[in-house]
């Protein structure tokens, strides 16, 4: 399934890993991807799909370490790999987890060989650009220590890495209170009119200022229960 929000955002959910989201930003012909994957044919897909519409891929952001949004972006050799700075380590600890490949084969029918996480530039700056649109990375932790999210302040779009997804309740796998803290960061963008939409990093898309707020409500008082029953 896929989905479009204004004239340069698009967005597909994959058939495994809990409906993981890649989107792509498309503007003159220049093109970012956020989180391409998961399964081999879906990565074609958005192959196909940017190069159909007369844009490049030079720029990949990577939002978080967990395998499914990092295992297909070498797809694109030349493009430069954005992340936080603790991704590449993380990826590289997951990796030698002795579960891993067992983990990856349970979840995916097929995992090609070549796949592979490439070089990470350094994050000189915060601020990316896409054709004539601008573009903002946010640290966005709670989920993960490396969760860095994206903001397009002209389509007034956040991709929101593994927060508001949903399909799912909140996992605040790194920590509970950064998480909140990180809730209430997205909160004041949407309060501010600088954010309309979300694109979490699963499930859909969260359309319109009610949405997200309805999202960011209820995960807050799942979070908060939560350290109530400890």
């Amino acid at each position: 399934m896929a989905w479009e929000i204004g004239t340069s955002v698009f967005v597909f959910a994959s058939a495994v890993a809990d409906s993981m989201i890649s989107s792509a930003v498309l503007s003159e012909g220049h093109a970012l991807l956020v989180d391409p994957g998961v399964l081999e044919s879906e990565v074609e897909r958005i192959a196909s799909f940017v190069e159909a519409r007369g844009a490049a891929v030079e720029t990949i952001v990577l939002t978080h370490h967990h395998w499914d949004h990092v295992l297909a972006s070498s797809r694109w050799p030349s493009a430069r790999r954005l992340a936080h700075p603790k991704l590449e380590p993380l990826v590289l600890e997951q990796q030698a987890n002795p579960q891993y490949e067992a983990m990856l084969r349970s979840s995916l029918p097929q995992v090609p060989a070549q796949w592979r996480l490439l070089p990470i530039e350094p994050l000189a700056s915060r601020s990316i650009r896409i054709g004539v649109l601008d573009g903002t990375l946010l640290e966005l932790p709670g989920h993960a220590p490396d969760a860095l999210g994206l903001l397009l302040p002209s389509e007034r779009v956040l991709f929101s890495t593994d927060m508001l997804d949903p399909n799912e309740w909140p996992l605040p796998d790194h920590d509970r209170e950064l998480y909140l803290q990180s809730l209430a960061r997205i909160e004041a963008l949407v309060q501010s009119g600088q954010v309309e939409h979300v694109v979490p990093g699963h499930g859909w898309p969260l359309l319109g200022k009610h949405a997200v707020l309805t999202q960011i409500a209820r995960d807050r008082s799942y979070l908060q229960e939560q350290s109530l029953t400890g």
